[in-house]
């Protein structure tokens, strides 16, 4: 059986990293998609290609990993719903949470002409004033997605689940630094670029 020092505030920590991931995660990912998207059209010069498959690949790796973290939170908060519903059966002291959705990101195809969401720029300056937000953004989500899984360590006793899910998470986490890194030398790239551009204007 899974333990934690307190189920109810363990219920409520696999929430609320479900939310996290689900509004704030797969936002980062679809903002990065639209931008990966109008940057295939705009930018052009010898590094452009580099950079693109840059934040291509850093899409894709955060988009796996935000995809495979719903899933766990989802199974551990199941297990907690489980327990939850033993103790109402027998008590009725107890009131079980709502089971999570499995639901995962999805891609947008934002190259297609007719989407009429798909996010387009006037210039790069523009571009690059979006790949900041989206800097910005996520600093915002790395520092609560942190912090909200180690409170949620914190109150879940030892078990092999446990296990494999920290490490999981710290495999990601060892990974969060680059990925930040390649964004901030994508948005100096961009930003030298946008500038030039609007000189010669």
């Amino acid at each position: 059986m899974i333990e934690f020092n307190d189920y109810i505030l363990a219920y409520n920590q696999t929430e609320d990293i479900y939310k996290l991931i689900k509004n704030n995660g797969y936002q980062l990912i679809e903002d990065l998609e639209r931008i990966i998207a109008d940057l295939k059209d705009k930018w052009t010069g010898s590094d452009a290609p580099q950079h693109i498959n840059n934040l291509i690949e850093v899409r894709k790796k955060m988009k796996l990993y935000f995809n495979d973290s719903i899933f766990m939170v989802k199974e551990v908060s199941d297990r907690v719903v489980d327990i939850q519903e033993a103790v109402q059966q027998i008590t009725g002291a107890i009131t079980p949470g709502e089971r999570l959705e499995a639901k995962f990101a999805e891609s947008v195809n934002y190259d297609e002409k007719e989407n009429s969401k798909s996010y387009k720029a006037e210039s790069l300056k523009d571009d690059y004033a979006l790949l900041s937000q989206i800097c910005e953004n996520f600093i915002s989500f790395k520092i609560a997605y942190v912090q909200g899984f180690e409170e949620f360590f914190n109150n879940w006793k030892n078990d092999p689940k446990k296990e494999k899910t920290e490490e999981t998470f710290n495999n990601f986490i060892e990974n969060l630094d680059s990925y930040q890194e390649t964004l901030n030398q994508i948005r100096k790239a961009l930003g030298k670029v946008a500038t030039n551009i609007e000189n010669i204007l």
